[in-house]
């Protein structure tokens, strides 16, 4: 069987691409690093854990190992295992990713600096564990799609011809080194192939960039706004939430009916309170229908959320405008997508699904 980075995994027009391809975009895009990174994190949490037995619990790391078999659709032991060997993963190292993904968030990032230096990691288990994270992640599967998107571009302006120059021009960069793990990971690379394939790239993001600049008018962002006026609805809230219904609704009365401050009931309760920004599309069923209808401030609630009770107080209730930031770059991201998985759907052949 052919290597599962030398294997192709999408094609545009004649040409195929591998998920050599896809890591030596990711190493262009910085992505690569910021993996190494997690995985360098990851392992030492996991050479702690074996000095010290500090270990997460077997019902966390089920929860987690349910939780991606569930997402991945492998609802049976086989359909597990199946998996497992069509990425040639160990049984080990997935269940290590899970241990180590748990651990590796209980520290800040300063503090994983810091059990990186107590705790370094060889070239072998960096190389070993770059692989089972990339795909377990997620991140391979993300980044395969990126590039076929930017593939799928590149091939609609070479078919365009839009003498934007950028198909054909050549391309002024700096050729990255790989190490021994990507060269071990990857297989040999001859010096000629390696920089044409990262030539290639890199003319890819130039042409991306030269569509980008042109699909992102001031008319294409304002329509997107637009049609997602009341999706994008931003509200700014402050919020307090209670273990005891009966306490949450308690409060609520001190609000509405006394006109007491929510800061001041949430301190008497003692109770945190704390700030939030609330997009309608990212709100519950229950408090999107509230919120839609609340003046700037209302108070609205209490609403369950996993074991506690919660109040919201819309302190601004903000319409959507190109003015905003947040909000364009929603409207800049909704048009690229749009139109790369126009292109994707037209000139990509896939080959496997990630």
């Amino acid at each position: 069987m052919q290597p599962l980075f030398e294997q192709t995994v999408f094609s545009v027009g004649a040409q195929d691409y591998t998920r050599t391809d896809v890591v030596l975009a990711a190493i262009m895009w910085g992505a690569w690093h910021e993996l190494k990174q997690d995985v360098q994190h990851g392992v030492a949490c996991l050479k702690r854990m074996k000095e010290t037995g500090d270990a997460p619990s077997q019902d966390e790391v089920d929860a987690a190992v349910k939780e991606f078999r569930y997402e991945h659709d492998l609802l049976t032991g086989e359909e597990a295992r199946q998996w497992l060997k069509r990425w040639e993963l160990s049984l080990e190292d997935w269940t290590n990713y899970f241990r180590y993904s748990l651990l590796r968030h209980r520290w800040t990032t300063a503090e994983l600096e810091d059990l990186g230096a107590q705790f370094p990691v060889d070239a072998k288990e960096l190389g070993r564990y770059l692989k089972v994270e990339s795909i377990c992640s997620g991140r391979l599967a993300r980044w395969t799609r990126k590039l076929a998107g930017r593939a799928a571009v590149y091939e609609m302006e070479r078919a365009a011809a839009t003498g934007d120059g950028c198909v054909e021009s050549p391309v002024d960069f700096a050729v990255p080194e790989l190490s021994e793990v990507e060269e071990a990971l990857l297989g040999t690379l001859s010096h000629e192939v390696f920089r044409a394939r990262m030539e290639q790239l890199w003319r890819f993001e130039k042409c991306y960039e030269a569509v980008r600049r042109r699909a992102l008018t001031p008319e294409a962002i304002e329509s997107e706004i637009d049609s997602h006026f009341l999706p994008w609805l931003k509200f700014d809230c402050r919020h307090v939430s209670f273990r005891d219904e009966g306490a949450a609704r308690e409060a609520a009365l001190c609000v509405r009916e006394d006109g007491q401050d929510l800061s001041a009931v949430a301190a008497e309760a003692r109770a945190d309170m704390h700030e939030t920004i609330i997009y309608l599309e990212q709100a519950a069923p229950e408090l999107k229908e509230d919120l839609l209808g609340a003046e700037v401030g209302a108070l609205v609630g209490p609403f369950r959320q996993a074991d506690a009770f919660t109040l919201y107080l819309v302190v601004d209730k903000i319409v959507p405008s190109a003015g905003d930031a947040e909000t364009r770059r929603r409207a800049e991201k909704s048009v690229l997508r749009v139109l790369l998985e126009h292109e994707i759907n037209r000139r990509v052949r896939w080959h496997t699904d990630g």
